[in-house]
Parts: structure tokens; sequence; C-alpha cells
């Protein structure tokens, strides 16, 4: 999914932040305010051109890496326009990973979000975001009140959540991520099962294939 942007960006975008290159040779830029990525919804320009998906690629919620070697040089001006935090689709907001969950401040409640990063759905319940359709293998405990722990890495990627119902744990998720940044597989512990899926990506970021396996 992506948004095709408009002629006359400034009508769109609701964020600009320049940032000064402050070495030969610097790949990630980096700003304060995080954005949805997954969504080719970024605006860049290095010294007022317009720079394309493939000369950077979307490196965290908070910046960009610039893939060609010695691209940048000291004193160059990268500036970004984009829509911060999230935007809504009809009923649902969207948003780059969960932790950019904690930066909506006008969240009202009972209102959906959908994570683009880790592709779930979350509800939020006046003091916090809880997820909405349940991790794991869809078991028969999403249907009743159940809570779900996550934990981070240093990039703020999700590693670990766990599912409780009644303060027990029904199920355990761990994650890996591919080099770009993706979830690559999936690891699900629950009901002495072990459920792996498998994520596979083209060169946008969008899934192809899911391949789930089962073992006991």
């Amino acid at each position: 999914m992506s948004l095709k942007w408009m002629s006359n960006i400034s009508k769109l975008v609701n964020y600009r932040t320049e940032v000064l290159v402050v070495e030969d040779g610097q790949e990630i830029v980096s700003w304060d305010k995080p954005y949805v990525r997954g969504m080719n919804m970024l605006f860049v320009a290095l010294n007022g051109v317009e720079q394309q998906i493939g000369v950077y690629e979307e490196y965290s919620d908070f910046s960009i890496r610039f893939i060609e070697e010695d691209y940048l040089r000291e004193g160059d001006i990268v500036s970004i326009y984009y829509i911060p935090t999230s935007f809504s689709l009809g009923d649902i907001r969207v948003v780059g990973s969960s932790s950019s969950l904690n930066h909506i401040l006008d969240a009202q409640y009972n209102e959906v979000a959908a994570s683009v990063q880790d592709k779930k759905f979350y509800i939020f319940k006046g003091d916090r975001w809880e997820e909405f359709i349940g991790s794991g293998g869809g078991g028969g405990e999403d249907i009743f009140p159940h809570s779900i722990n996550y934990f981070y890495d240093e990039l703020d990627n999700i590693i670990q959540s766990i599912m409780k119902v009644d303060d027990v744990s029904v199920s355990t998720s761990n994650y890996v991520y591919d080099e770009d940044g993706n979830i690559s597989q999936e690891i699900i512990f629950k009901d002495s099962k072990m459920i792996t899926k498998t994520f596979e990506y083209d060169i946008r970021g969008n899934i192809t294939n899911i391949t789930v396996g089962i073992s006991n």
C-alpha cells in the first residue's frame, strides 16, 4: 500500500524538518517525530532536489538511510516532509509500528489502529493500547478479556509478546527481523506446540508470502 503524493505537497503534509549533514559519507538521517514506515509516505529532498525511494530506505520510525556510499557530503541539507505518527483509513488509524501508538495524543476510547510493521490491529482502552486481533495461533482466548505484554530491542522493534488470560500465560511470540527491518519470522509457543510463521517480501517491503509450520 502506498500514498500518491499530490502536486502541492504543502497541502498534504503537516510536518517538515531539515537535517544538516555533519560529515562526508553520512548514511543515517534522523529526526525527532515518528512516521509510518512501509507506506511510501515520505517526500525527501537533498539540497532542494527530490530524492526517490531507492536512493534512500526507511531505516527506523525516526530515520532514513541513504544507500549509496559517500552520497551525502558535509553541509548538505536533507528536507523531510510527511504526516507524523499516523493517518486514518476510514475509521482505522495507521501507524508504522506498535511503539508509535504511544505518540498518538488524540486517541479516542475504542479507536482501532493498525501497525504496518508487525501487521496487527490494536484498540485504545482509555489509558493503553491493547491488541485487537490476538497474536499467535488465533485460539479461543481472543474472545475473552486478555492482556499482552510487549518487549522491545534498542531499535523499538518488538522482539517478544506474551498473551495472558487471568494473569496466566497462554502464548508467547518471538519475532526475528531481516536486515531491512521487516519481520522475517514469528515463532509462537502455544498449547505445547511451536508455530513458525515465515514472511517473504518484495523489494518495496510488501508481504508476498507467509509460510506456516507447526511442530510439537
